[in-house]
């Protein structure tokens, strides 16, 4: 009899919505592998070698670096899933197909989708795209112009990807507010439908990959650099430089911005009809609602998950 087709577990997204403390917290449960590198984007069907994972692991464009990457959990008897996350799986249109890919692969994969806020997502969004210098321009003209700064945020649209393609039995959603204030509940929830032991608890668990007060962004008229300080042979050629020049070089680069504590108003006042909109498809395909999502509704005070 042979065990289950890994991976089978995917962590979809959305972005910026608390999937790396989310893909932490399942790699601590014993029955559950998690890869070690995080967002590898295999089932994109696009080539990914500026990937930071192969600056110490060895690339090949037949993919076999990806399955590799859980032969660990081939070799534990116990382990019944086995995972990875990569949140651009959940960015259509800007990459079609990732679920078709996914079932092609494994008809029996199960999901998380684990989204927040949509104003409060859209906004993170925006500044991880100017930390990477993927984008130059004000946030307003950013949320105007860039429509995947919505589409991801647009999160009825991103799961009917997958409902087209899977069971809605194998695919979870939970909201990173009920994930952050009952960290507890929400994992036993997870485990539950998951199928695997229920009672653990996991300890000492930190968020991870916040966007900080003050975030290093490129200084103007050097986003070029920034951006190909991103590629692999950049980094390849400049990782075994004197740490002096590696900090000389960043300087030159990047400079320190304060971030605004709470959303702008004029961001908020702009989002709020379009998302809102959003989310009332996605309450009509979950049958759920929510309250908690107080920048979106301006109120609220209670959180939840559920499977759908």
């Amino acid at each position: 009899m042979t065990g289950p087709e890994f991976p089978n577990l995917f962590v979809i997204g959305a972005m910026k919505s608390g999937t790396t403390t989310l893909h932490d917290a399942l790699g601590r449960h014993p029955e559950i592998f998690m890869a070690p590198c995080k967002e590898p984007n295999y089932f994109l069907g696009v080539p990914l070698r500026d990937h930071s994972w192969f600056d110490d692991h060895p690339y090949d464009s037949q993919g076999r670096w990806y399955f590799k990457l859980f032969d660990e959990a081939k070799r534990n008897p116990r382990v019944k899933y086995a995972g990875e996350s990569s949140t651009d799986y959940a960015k259509y249109p800007l990459f079609k197909e990732c679920a078709e890919r996914i079932k092609a692969f494994n008809p029996n994969a199960h999901f998380i989708y684990i989204i927040r806020d949509p104003i409060e997502r859209t906004i993170s969004h925006y500044w991880h795209d100017v930390r990477t210098a993927k984008t130059e321009k004000s946030m307003m003209d950013a949320v105007v112009s860039d429509h995947n700064l919505i589409d991801v945020s647009d999160y009825a649209l991103q799961l009917k990807q997958y409902l087209h393609a899977f069971p809605k039995e194998q695919i979870y959603v939970l909201t990173l507010e009920h994930f952050r204030d009952n960290r507890d509940d929400a994992l036993r929830g997870v485990f539950e439908w998951l199928g695997v032991d229920a009672t653990i608890r996991v300890h000492d668990l930190e968020r991870s990959n916040e966007t900080p007060d003050f975030p290093y962004v490129p200084r103007p008229g050097m986003g070029w650099l920034a951006r190909l300080s991103l590629k692999r042979d950049w980094r390849k050629t400049t990782r075994h430089m004197p740490k002096t020049f590696q900090g000389a070089l960043h300087r030159f680069t990047y400079r320190q911005m304060a971030r605004p504590k709470d959303a702008p108003s004029e961001i908020v006042e702009y989002l709020r009809p379009i998302l809102a909109e959003r989310t009332t498809a996605l309450t009509s395909l979950l049958g759920l609602e929510f309250p908690e999502w107080k920048t979106l509704y301006s109120n609220g005070e209670s959180s939840g998950e559920s499977g759908i």
